[in-house]
């Protein structure tokens, strides 16, 4: 959880962070309506090994 991390920002759906929607309403905003980005899987948790 985000007590144990102290650098931690964001807790829930890493893989879609809310500042990608924000990006493509940028885009979309600019006549850009196919914007599309490629994600990796996250693995581990922070602070375990």
């Amino acid at each position: 959880s985000l007590q144990q991390c102290s650098g931690c920002t964001h807790e829930f759906d890493l893989d879609k962070p809310p500042v990608l929607q924000e990006v493509a309403d940028f885009f979309s905003g600019h006549g850009i309506e196919d914007f599309t980005f490629s994600r990796g899987r996250l693995n581990g948790v922070a602070g375990q090994s």
